[in-house]
């Protein structure tokens, strides 16, 4: 079995249409699952990137906080109308990290501590191996409903300020070769 990384489509979320006055206004929003392979883990992160100057800051600290990845304050994945997970993102935030020192520590300033991992099997057993994954297409309307603290700077319209929400698969495959060809193929994977 090999790994494969696969991306869903962004989903393009805007945030409410009234500014808040909250440091920690959070917006829900849903996203339908469309993988069909084998799931291993899926990764989740919520990214705001502004068109206008100001709201970057003019120094690189500002730009890299204001791009970086925001934080999620609970993730539901449901599988036919029925929640199977419905967790604090904190459950998930620093699932089969390693503590310290690799960007996702929370006093970094990249976000990588707000990208967050749904694992399907148990922790890493090293090597690459494979403990259990979800075979997507098996379930009906798998959907992953987010729910995230938006950026909301005074200097710019909220409404310009659109947010994104990227979903990345580690899907499994069996690779193997045609005897005939020598052609190294993918096989079906669920």
């Amino acid at each position: 079995l090999v790994p494969i990384m696969k991306s869903e489509a962004t989903f393009t979320s805007t945030p409410p249409a009234a500014t808040s006055t909250s440091a920690k206004a959070t917006k829900t929003e849903t996203v339908e699952l469309k993988e069909n392979d084998a799931v291993s883990a899926i990764y989740v992160c919520v990214t705001q990137e502004g068109t206008e100057q100001s709201s970057h800051g003019n120094t690189v600290a500002s730009a890299l906080r204001h791009q970086a990845p925001l934080e999620i304050t609970r993730i539901k994945l449901t599988f036919n109308g029925t929640a199977v997970m419905d967790v604090p993102g904190t459950w998930l935030q620093y699932f089969g990290r390693v503590t310290g020192g690799d960007g996702t520590d929370s006093n970094a300033p990249s976000g990588m501590q707000h990208i967050y991992k749904i694992d399907f099997g148990l922790l890493d057993l090293g090597a690459g191996s494979t403990s259990n994954c979800v075979a997507l297409r098996e379930i009906s309307s798998p959907r992953l409903e987010v729910t995230y603290v938006y950026n909301n700077p005074a200097t710019v319209p909220v409404a310009a300020q659109p947010h994104h929400i990227h979903v990345r698969y580690e899907t499994r495959a069996f690779l193997t070769t045609n005897s005939n060809s020598g052609r190294v193929q993918l096989s079906i994977s669920s």
